[in-house]
């Protein structure tokens, strides 16, 4: 009997191979603390957004220890951005910085190999930026807001010749 065409992960045992099985509940339930730590964040209940956004990134860390899901290190770069910035708006920018500085780097090795997380490094710089000035690090403040501004140009370049909408756009 050949593998089962309707459920793969049992066609690939029946045929002798580890099946590729992933619960998906803990990324749906990391996915489930973001939007709620969004929308407490936009209604201002800033303390709850970042306890929210802190286990949202605390339960992508421990999946990324123990998955190759191509998508979590997206998830987490997403989700670290916008701890980052509910830190500094509670008013802890140092945290804020740290967290800002993680997303970042994760930003930046994603953006190596995607071209498309080059405009999510730019807005992880500015989280960054913003919170090195808060702590009156206005130099490395500076350093990150011009990388970022710098990435921003070049997405705006790169796109605008790919427009085909009207010959003046």
């Amino acid at each position: 009997m050949g593998p089962c065409r309707g459920h793969p992960a049992r066609g690939r045992a029946a045929a002798g191979q580890a099946p590729a099985v992933r619960d998906p509940l803990p990324v749906h339930f990391a996915n489930s603390l973001r939007e709620a730590s969004l929308a407490l964040a936009a209604t201002g209940r800033l303390a709850l957004a970042t306890r929210a956004s802190g286990l949202a990134v605390a339960t992508l860390e421990t999946l990324a220890l123990s998955s190759a899901d191509p998508y979590l290190p997206t998830m987490l770069a997403a989700v670290l951005v916008d701890h980052a910035a509910n830190l500094a708006q509670t008013g802890a920018a140092a945290d804020g910085a740290e967290t800002a500085g993680r997303a970042v780097d994760l930003w930046r090795r994603l953006a190596a190999t995607e071209p498309e997380a080059r405009i999510n490094l730019a807005q992880a710089l500015g989280n960054r930026a913003s919170c090195l000035h808060v702590l009156g690090r206005h130099a490395e403040a500076a350093g990150a807001a011009g990388e970022a501004s710098d990435l921003v140009r070049a997405e705006m370049r790169r796109s605008s010749g790919s427009c085909r909408c009207s010959p003046t756009c």
